[in-house]
């Protein structure tokens, strides 16, 4: 009989496509355990909260009201009042199940979540730590204040874990340096890719001299960089294209770009597959999706060395990581690949063999592994 598996994501969502989906573990973890899922934040509860955000971004800053709704729905989350109201949702929603098994907290704003005779796991991109230090626009203002209290309940809810997952390796060391995690209670475990990989001859075959660029945040992302960049290519290589995928601009299209907005997956791999690099200068970006969606299409990146950036694009391998994260930097690092064909398509083989630590099964299976061990020590 498989054990219970109670998913405390406070994220949760039904869309494959979303970038918080995890529904490619959880299927997974579906096979070696009883999963079931605890979200406590209801869709009542989240559009209560949405609500608040969207009337303190109409007074704050209506004329770029996408952005700034999106900092209030972060600042809301990063009070300890909020703190706490939450880990009362997930503990009462948890109180109601039946069954002696193991949690599996999804995010780092609640907790802890215990029940007892339970094994306790959670899954991080970051943490506020990480998010105070290098994106503080994600922060209240008034963040200075309630810090020490904030992180003393975020330090718990951490320590609380039997084993902490994360995305990156970066992340695993904060969680050791900033939160006193012991080295072997945290272990890295990369999401996976979430689109199927194309066969070797679709990767190969020839593309078009055309940039992407997809992302669900502009400035954020870099997305200014990128048409700056883009300018002084056109102006050398009148024939280049550059296509937007997401998010609408902050600023007019350059000459020779497209905004595609939103698309299905399948668009998104054609543009994978059509375009000869995907460009990510991303200021701030945990562990970005799309770029391990571009690698299992066999598209070579030019990329900051933001965060888990560097570990999913291989720096002179399956792509660029540049040093500076400027738009002179941009601009060379694209022409010289652009000008070695020979080289891209050594990247684009490269994709191909490096693609495979992103596979769901494999993702799914280092998780799993480790959780049984963990429960199997702990007798649960």
């Amino acid at each position: 009989m498989k054990p219970p598996l109670f998913i405390l994501d406070q994220w949760a969502s039904p869309n494959l496509q979303a970038g918080t989906s995890k529904n490619w573990l959880y299927a997974g973890l579906g096979e070696s355990f009883n999963v079931a899922m605890v979200n406590a934040d209801t869709p009542f509860v989240k559009k209560r909260i949405g609500c608040a955000c969207l009337a303190k971004a109409l007074l704050a800053r209506p004329m770029d009201l996408r952005r700034e709704y999106h900092r209030q729905l972060e600042w809301a989350a990063k009070f300890p009042a909020a703190f706490k109201a939450r880990t009362r949702r997930f503990q009462k929603a948890l109180d109601r199940t039946v069954g002696i098994g193991a949690t599996f907290q999804v995010g780092c704003l609640f907790g802890p979540v215990k029940a007892q005779g339970m094994v306790h796991f959670s899954y991080h991109d970051q943490n506020v730590a990480m998010v105070e230090r290098l994106w503080p626009d994600w922060m209240p203002r008034r963040f200075s204040r309630l810090r020490e209290r904030f992180y003393e309940l975020e330090r718990a809810s951490m320590q609380a874990k039997d084993m902490v997952f994360t995305y990156s390796e970066c992340t695993r060391r904060s969680m050791i340096e900033d939160y006193g995690l012991p080295p072997e209670r945290v272990m890295v475990a990369p999401t996976a890719c979430k689109i199927p990989y194309p066969d070797a001859d679709r990767v190969l075959a020839g593309r078009k001299e055309k940039l992407l660029f997809a992302a669900t945040e502009f400035y954020r992302k870099g997305g200014d960089l990128v048409f700056e960049a883009f300018k002084e290519l056109r102006r050398r290589r009148p024939g280049l294209e550059l296509v937007l995928v997401g998010v609408a601009a902050d600023e007019p299209l350059p000459e020779g770009a497209r905004h595609l907005g939103l698309v299905p997956f399948g668009t998104l791999m054609e543009e994978y597959l059509s375009a000869s690099l995907i460009l990510h200068p991303a200021r701030h970006d945990a562990y970005p999706n799309v770029l391990k969606e571009a690698q299992a299409c066999g598209l070579p990146a030019v990329v900051s060395d933001s965060m888990g950036i560097p570990e999913i694009v291989t720096h002179g391998e399956t792509g660029v990581v540049m040093e500076r994260n400027d738009v002179p930097t941009l601009v060379e690092s694209v022409e010289r690949l652009l000008d070695a064909p020979d080289r891209l398509h050594a990247m684009r083989e490269r994709c191909l063999v490096d693609r495979d630590r992103f596979n769901p099964e494999s993702c799914v299976r280092r998780i799993a592994d480790a959780m049984r061990e963990v429960m199997e020590r702990a007798g649960a």
